[in-house]
């Protein structure tokens, strides 16, 4: 699973900008509805395992801190989810 995730200016909590789920399904945060996201993101696998997500067009709507966070899973012998890792990446920081 790979989630991206921004810290609004004054706002104390993060949002989801978007989500690749464990089954590879691609799905919008609330952060995506609030500022007009939807048309504007861009996910891109150059290589397995390799997620980019691109904003097109930044506004200044967009500003904020950005970061992702990853997680393993891996389906056991008798088809039940674990998770091997989780790892969360650089933050990017876009300025108002």
């Amino acid at each position: 699973m790979v989630e991206w995730f921004v810290w609004k200016p004054n706002h104390p909590e993060r949002e989801t900008v978007a989500r690749l789920s464990r089954d590879a399904t691609f799905h919008y945060g609330e952060q995506a509805a609030k500022n007009n996201l939807k048309g504007r993101l861009h996910l891109e696998s150059p290589s397995p395992g390799v997620y980019r997500l691109f904003i097109q067009n930044v506004a200044v709507q967009d500003s904020g801190t950005y970061s992702c966070h990853v997680e393993e899973w891996l389906l056991s012998p008798n088809y039940a989810w674990y998770k091997l890792a989780a790892v969360s990446y650089t933050h990017l920081t876009l300025p108002t």
